[in-house]
Protein backbone atom coordinates (compact mmCIF):
# COMPACT_ATOMS: atom_id res chain seq x y z
CA UNK A 1 0.00 0.00 0.00
CA UNK A 2 2.57 2.59 0.85
CA UNK A 3 4.61 1.57 -2.50
CA UNK A 4 1.89 2.06 -4.30
CA UNK A 5 1.16 5.39 -2.80
CA UNK A 6 4.51 6.77 -3.42
CA UNK A 7 4.57 5.15 -6.86
CA UNK A 8 1.41 6.74 -7.87
CA UNK A 9 2.31 10.47 -6.51
CA UNK A 10 5.79 10.19 -8.36
CA UNK A 11 8.03 9.91 -5.56
CA UNK A 12 9.46 6.58 -6.76
CA UNK A 13 9.65 4.08 -9.95
CA UNK A 14 11.06 1.03 -10.86
CA UNK A 15 13.49 0.54 -12.96
CA UNK A 16 12.73 -1.60 -16.42
CA UNK A 17 14.74 -5.06 -15.34
CA UNK A 18 13.01 -5.58 -12.16
CA UNK A 19 9.99 -4.54 -9.92
CA UNK A 20 11.41 -5.39 -6.64
CA UNK A 21 14.08 -2.31 -6.90
CA UNK A 22 13.00 1.29 -6.70
CA UNK A 23 14.75 4.75 -7.47
CA UNK A 24 13.88 7.55 -6.00
CA UNK A 25 14.35 10.60 -8.19
CA UNK A 26 15.06 12.97 -5.17
CA UNK A 27 18.30 11.18 -4.63
CA UNK A 28 19.72 10.89 -7.76
CA UNK A 29 22.90 12.21 -8.84
CA UNK A 30 23.62 15.77 -9.84
CA UNK A 31 25.39 15.02 -13.44
CA UNK A 32 25.81 11.85 -15.35
CA UNK A 33 26.44 8.61 -13.95
CA UNK A 34 27.75 7.16 -17.51
CA UNK A 35 29.15 9.01 -19.85
CA UNK A 36 29.75 5.97 -22.47
CA UNK A 37 26.55 4.73 -22.13
CA UNK A 38 25.21 8.48 -22.82
CA UNK A 39 27.83 8.71 -26.14
CA UNK A 40 26.21 5.14 -27.35
CA UNK A 41 22.61 6.49 -26.53
CA UNK A 42 23.24 9.45 -29.01
CA UNK A 43 25.87 7.95 -31.67
CA UNK A 44 24.22 8.36 -35.29
CA UNK A 45 20.75 9.09 -34.30
CA UNK A 46 19.01 11.94 -35.52
CA UNK A 47 17.60 13.35 -32.45
CA UNK A 48 15.70 16.53 -33.24
CA UNK A 49 14.46 19.74 -31.24
CA UNK A 50 10.51 19.25 -30.65
CA UNK A 51 9.96 21.54 -28.02
CA UNK A 52 11.12 24.25 -25.32
CA UNK A 53 8.79 25.13 -22.50
CA UNK A 54 9.69 28.34 -20.95
CA UNK A 55 7.84 28.87 -17.28
CA UNK A 56 7.54 32.20 -16.30
CA UNK A 57 7.30 31.60 -12.72
CA UNK A 58 9.84 29.62 -11.04
CA UNK A 59 9.38 26.33 -11.32
CA UNK A 60 9.05 23.61 -7.86
CA UNK A 61 12.14 21.07 -7.45
CA UNK A 62 10.17 18.18 -7.56
CA UNK A 63 8.23 18.91 -11.40
CA UNK A 64 11.13 17.19 -13.80
CA UNK A 65 11.49 14.26 -10.78
CA UNK A 66 8.20 13.91 -11.38
CA UNK A 67 8.13 13.48 -14.97
CA UNK A 68 11.65 11.13 -14.44
CA UNK A 69 9.49 8.96 -12.25
CA UNK A 70 6.81 8.82 -14.95
CA UNK A 71 9.35 7.65 -17.78
CA UNK A 72 12.28 6.18 -15.63
CA UNK A 73 11.30 2.54 -16.27
CA UNK A 74 11.72 3.29 -19.97
CA UNK A 75 15.26 4.01 -19.42
CA UNK A 76 17.17 1.01 -20.51
CA UNK A 77 20.24 2.11 -19.68
CA UNK A 78 19.43 3.72 -16.90
CA UNK A 79 20.52 7.08 -18.33
CA UNK A 80 18.57 10.10 -16.26
CA UNK A 81 20.07 12.17 -13.25
CA UNK A 82 18.59 14.89 -11.81
CA UNK A 83 18.26 17.41 -14.49
CA UNK A 84 18.10 15.15 -17.46
CA UNK A 85 16.92 11.49 -18.67
CA UNK A 86 17.31 8.97 -21.82
CA UNK A 87 14.59 6.56 -22.51
CA UNK A 88 12.78 4.51 -25.17
CA UNK A 89 9.20 5.62 -26.03
CA UNK A 90 7.12 3.41 -28.33
CA UNK A 91 11.04 2.58 -30.01
CA UNK A 92 11.82 5.67 -30.69
CA UNK A 93 14.64 7.84 -28.37
CA UNK A 94 13.93 10.77 -26.14
CA UNK A 95 15.81 13.44 -24.08
CA UNK A 96 14.32 15.81 -22.21
CA UNK A 97 16.82 18.30 -19.38
CA UNK A 98 15.53 20.75 -17.07
CA UNK A 99 17.63 24.13 -16.75
CA UNK A 100 17.31 25.34 -13.62
CA UNK A 101 18.82 28.89 -14.78
CA UNK A 102 16.46 29.58 -17.23
CA UNK A 103 13.66 27.73 -15.90
CA UNK A 104 13.10 25.41 -18.97
CA UNK A 105 12.19 21.93 -20.32
CA UNK A 106 13.71 21.19 -23.25
CA UNK A 107 12.91 17.71 -25.37
CA UNK A 108 14.48 16.43 -28.14
CA UNK A 109 13.25 12.97 -30.24
CA UNK A 110 14.51 11.13 -32.49
CA UNK A 111 13.60 11.97 -35.89
CA UNK A 112 11.22 14.51 -34.52
CA UNK A 113 8.00 11.95 -33.95
CA UNK A 114 5.12 14.75 -33.61
CA UNK A 115 2.73 11.98 -31.96
CA UNK A 116 5.45 11.32 -29.06
CA UNK A 117 6.08 15.16 -28.97
CA UNK A 118 2.36 15.29 -28.03
CA UNK A 119 2.45 12.83 -25.14
CA UNK A 120 5.36 14.40 -24.07
CA UNK A 121 4.23 17.67 -23.93
CA UNK A 122 0.81 16.75 -22.21
CA UNK A 123 2.51 14.54 -19.41
CA UNK A 124 4.79 17.58 -18.94
CA UNK A 125 1.55 20.32 -19.07
CA UNK A 126 -0.58 17.60 -16.42
CA UNK A 127 2.68 17.34 -14.12
CA UNK A 128 2.61 21.18 -13.94
CA UNK A 129 -1.10 21.71 -13.51
CA UNK A 130 -0.78 24.71 -15.58
CA UNK A 131 -1.08 26.86 -18.72
CA UNK A 132 1.41 29.13 -17.56
CA UNK A 133 4.12 28.93 -19.78
CA UNK A 134 5.83 29.97 -23.19
CA UNK A 135 6.24 26.88 -25.99
CA UNK A 136 9.40 27.47 -28.35
CA UNK A 137 9.73 25.12 -31.16
CA UNK A 138 12.86 25.32 -33.92
CA UNK A 139 12.54 28.17 -35.53
CA UNK A 140 9.79 29.86 -33.76
CA UNK A 141 9.54 32.56 -31.49
CA UNK A 142 8.40 31.87 -27.53
CA UNK A 143 4.73 32.02 -27.41
CA UNK A 144 2.52 32.07 -24.51
CA UNK A 145 0.57 28.65 -24.19
CA UNK A 146 -2.54 29.82 -22.61
CA UNK A 147 -2.92 32.53 -25.85
CA UNK A 148 -2.12 30.17 -28.29
CA UNK A 149 -4.90 27.70 -26.83
CA UNK A 150 -7.45 31.04 -26.18
CA UNK A 151 -6.67 32.61 -29.82
CA UNK A 152 -6.29 29.73 -31.92
CA UNK A 153 -9.48 30.34 -33.89
CA UNK A 154 -8.09 33.91 -34.47
CA UNK A 155 -4.60 32.85 -35.43
CA UNK A 156 -3.05 32.30 -39.11
CA UNK A 157 -3.49 28.51 -40.59
CA UNK A 158 -0.15 28.49 -41.07
CA UNK A 159 0.85 29.52 -37.65
CA UNK A 160 -1.76 26.87 -35.90
CA UNK A 161 -0.76 24.12 -38.29
CA UNK A 162 2.97 24.06 -36.68
CA UNK A 163 1.43 23.43 -33.00
CA UNK A 164 -1.97 21.26 -34.25
CA UNK A 165 0.20 18.48 -33.20
CA UNK A 166 0.86 19.66 -29.57
CA UNK A 167 -3.36 21.46 -29.41
CA UNK A 168 -5.04 18.74 -30.11
CA UNK A 169 -5.12 16.81 -26.48
CA UNK A 170 -6.13 20.46 -25.69
CA UNK A 171 -8.82 20.40 -27.72
CA UNK A 172 -10.22 17.27 -26.16
CA UNK A 173 -10.15 18.27 -22.82
CA UNK A 174 -12.12 21.50 -23.66
CA UNK A 175 -14.53 18.85 -25.30
CA UNK A 176 -14.87 17.16 -22.11
CA UNK A 177 -15.35 19.93 -19.44
CA UNK A 178 -18.39 18.74 -19.08
CA UNK A 179 -20.19 22.33 -20.82
CA UNK A 180 -21.33 20.04 -23.74
CA UNK A 181 -19.81 22.54 -26.38
CA UNK A 182 -16.57 22.16 -28.81
CA UNK A 183 -13.28 22.82 -27.61
CA UNK A 184 -13.20 25.52 -29.97
CA UNK A 185 -16.77 26.93 -28.46
CA UNK A 186 -15.60 27.05 -25.12
CA UNK A 187 -12.76 29.54 -26.26
CA UNK A 188 -14.86 33.09 -26.97
CA UNK A 189 -16.23 32.75 -22.89
CA UNK A 190 -12.07 32.22 -21.84
CA UNK A 191 -11.71 35.47 -23.30
CA UNK A 192 -14.14 37.48 -21.38
CA UNK A 193 -12.13 36.49 -18.03
CA UNK A 194 -8.99 37.49 -19.37
CA UNK A 195 -7.55 41.29 -18.51
CA UNK A 196 -5.80 42.62 -21.74
CA UNK A 197 -2.18 43.26 -20.94
CA UNK A 198 -0.76 46.19 -22.37
CA UNK A 199 2.62 47.28 -22.99
CA UNK A 200 3.93 50.65 -23.19
CA UNK A 201 7.04 51.12 -25.58
CA UNK A 202 8.65 54.87 -24.56
CA UNK A 203 11.37 56.49 -24.56
CA UNK A 204 13.30 57.43 -21.11
CA UNK A 205 12.68 61.41 -22.42
CA UNK A 206 8.94 60.65 -22.68
CA UNK A 207 8.93 59.38 -19.09
CA UNK A 208 6.60 62.30 -17.28
CA UNK A 209 4.18 62.26 -20.24
CA UNK A 210 4.20 58.09 -19.36
CA UNK A 211 3.25 59.11 -15.85
CA UNK A 212 0.63 60.98 -17.23
CA UNK A 213 -1.00 58.46 -19.36
CA UNK A 214 -0.65 55.61 -17.09
CA UNK A 215 -2.32 57.45 -14.50
CA UNK A 216 -5.47 57.89 -16.88
CA UNK A 217 -5.32 54.20 -17.55
CA UNK A 218 -6.31 53.93 -13.76
CA UNK A 219 -9.67 53.30 -14.36
CA UNK A 220 -9.75 51.15 -16.79
CA UNK A 221 -7.05 48.69 -14.47
CA UNK A 222 -9.78 49.69 -11.47
CA UNK A 223 -12.76 47.91 -13.81
CA UNK A 224 -10.40 44.69 -14.61
CA UNK A 225 -10.34 44.76 -17.99
CA UNK A 226 -6.35 46.06 -18.22
CA UNK A 227 -3.08 45.66 -16.79
CA UNK A 228 -0.63 47.63 -17.82
CA UNK A 229 3.14 47.05 -17.91
CA UNK A 230 6.02 49.52 -18.51
CA UNK A 231 9.98 49.47 -17.50
CA UNK A 232 9.68 50.99 -14.31
CA UNK A 233 7.84 48.27 -13.04
CA UNK A 234 10.74 45.77 -12.86
CA UNK A 235 12.32 45.36 -9.32
CA UNK A 236 16.30 45.51 -8.60
CA UNK A 237 18.27 42.11 -9.28
CA UNK A 238 16.18 41.68 -12.51
CA UNK A 239 17.57 40.71 -15.91
CA UNK A 240 16.36 43.64 -17.53
CA UNK A 241 16.37 42.59 -21.40
CA UNK A 242 14.61 39.19 -20.53
CA UNK A 243 12.16 40.92 -18.91
CA UNK A 244 11.18 42.76 -21.18
CA UNK A 245 11.05 40.85 -23.96
CA UNK A 246 9.37 38.36 -22.24
CA UNK A 247 6.59 41.00 -21.17
CA UNK A 248 6.70 41.61 -24.74
CA UNK A 249 5.85 37.73 -26.02
CA UNK A 250 2.70 37.99 -23.29
CA UNK A 251 1.34 41.65 -24.14
CA UNK A 252 -1.87 41.75 -25.98
CA UNK A 253 -1.86 45.30 -26.81
CA UNK A 254 1.36 47.49 -27.29
CA UNK A 255 0.86 51.08 -26.82
CA UNK A 256 3.96 52.75 -28.91
CA UNK A 257 4.71 56.33 -27.58
CA UNK A 258 5.75 57.64 -30.37
CA UNK A 259 8.39 60.47 -30.30
CA UNK A 260 12.04 61.58 -31.93
CA UNK A 261 13.10 60.41 -28.94
CA UNK A 262 11.23 57.15 -29.40
CA UNK A 263 12.25 56.71 -32.95
CA UNK A 264 16.16 57.17 -31.65
CA UNK A 265 16.52 54.33 -29.21
CA UNK A 266 18.17 51.78 -30.46
CA UNK A 267 16.94 49.28 -28.08
CA UNK A 268 13.42 50.34 -29.26
CA UNK A 269 13.74 49.78 -33.20
CA UNK A 270 16.06 47.26 -32.63
CA UNK A 271 15.13 44.66 -30.57
CA UNK A 272 11.10 46.04 -29.15
CA UNK A 273 9.94 46.69 -32.58
CA UNK A 274 10.56 43.22 -34.11
CA UNK A 275 9.23 41.56 -31.96
CA UNK A 276 5.68 43.62 -31.88
CA UNK A 277 5.72 43.50 -35.59
CA UNK A 278 6.33 39.97 -35.45
CA UNK A 279 3.36 39.18 -33.21
CA UNK A 280 1.10 41.43 -34.77
CA UNK A 281 1.40 39.58 -37.75
CA UNK A 282 0.48 36.50 -35.81
CA UNK A 283 -2.41 38.30 -35.13
CA UNK A 284 -1.51 37.54 -31.40
CA UNK A 285 -0.94 41.40 -30.39
CA UNK A 286 -2.71 45.10 -31.52
CA UNK A 287 0.44 47.61 -31.70
CA UNK A 288 -0.99 50.98 -31.61
CA UNK A 289 0.96 54.30 -31.82
CA UNK A 290 0.13 57.24 -29.77
CA UNK A 291 1.94 60.12 -31.64
CA UNK A 292 3.54 62.15 -28.23
CA UNK A 293 5.43 65.09 -30.67
CA UNK A 294 6.19 65.73 -34.34
CA UNK A 295 8.71 63.34 -35.51
CA UNK A 296 8.76 61.09 -38.52
CA UNK A 297 6.97 57.99 -37.76
CA UNK A 298 5.15 57.62 -40.98
CA UNK A 299 8.51 57.11 -42.70
CA UNK A 300 8.71 53.65 -40.08
CA UNK A 301 7.45 49.69 -39.54
CA UNK A 302 4.68 52.32 -37.52
CA UNK A 303 2.69 53.99 -40.42
CA UNK A 304 0.87 51.11 -41.02
CA UNK A 305 -0.89 51.05 -37.66
CA UNK A 306 -3.63 53.27 -37.03
CA UNK A 307 -2.86 55.90 -34.78
CA UNK A 308 -4.49 57.18 -31.57
CA UNK A 309 -4.67 60.67 -31.90
CA UNK A 310 -5.03 60.50 -35.17
CA UNK A 311 -2.13 61.27 -37.75
CA UNK A 312 -2.51 64.92 -38.02
CA UNK A 313 -1.86 65.93 -33.99
CA UNK A 314 0.26 64.87 -31.68
CA UNK A 315 -0.16 64.67 -27.74
CA UNK A 316 1.92 67.93 -27.63
CA UNK A 317 0.30 70.27 -29.92
CA UNK A 318 -2.94 69.80 -28.02
CA UNK A 319 -3.75 73.40 -26.18
CA UNK A 320 -5.06 70.84 -23.24
CA UNK A 321 -3.42 67.94 -22.97
CA UNK A 322 -6.21 66.21 -20.80
CA UNK A 323 -8.31 65.78 -24.06
CA UNK A 324 -5.68 64.25 -25.75
CA UNK A 325 -5.60 61.95 -23.15
CA UNK A 326 -9.06 61.26 -22.90
CA UNK A 327 -9.11 60.33 -26.60
CA UNK A 328 -5.85 58.27 -25.59
CA UNK A 329 -8.30 56.25 -22.50
CA UNK A 330 -11.66 56.13 -24.75
CA UNK A 331 -9.48 54.91 -27.84
CA UNK A 332 -8.21 52.11 -25.76
CA UNK A 333 -11.59 51.01 -24.04
CA UNK A 334 -12.70 51.03 -27.71
CA UNK A 335 -9.70 48.49 -28.78
CA UNK A 336 -10.54 46.00 -25.39
CA UNK A 337 -14.05 46.29 -25.95
CA UNK A 338 -13.87 44.98 -29.47
CA UNK A 339 -11.65 42.35 -28.64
Amino acid sequence: MFISLMRQFGLIFSISDSNDVYIAPQYLAEECPDNEKLDMFRRGIDMQHSFTLRFLSILPSNIFLRFISKHGSKSQSKLFWKYEIYFFEEDMRVWASYNMASNTIRVYIQGGDKTIASNIFNTIKNIVGSNDFQIILEGEQPILWSELVRNRNKLKPLLIAKYRHLLQQSELDMKNNGSGRTGYDVVPNLKKTKKQKVFISYSKEDDILRGKLVKFLKQLKRSGNVETWYDREMIAGTVWDDKIKSELHSADIVLCLVSSDFLATDYIMDEELPIMLEREEKGLTKVIPVILRPCAWQDTMLAKFQALLGKDKPLTLYDNQDVAFMEIYNGLKKVIEST
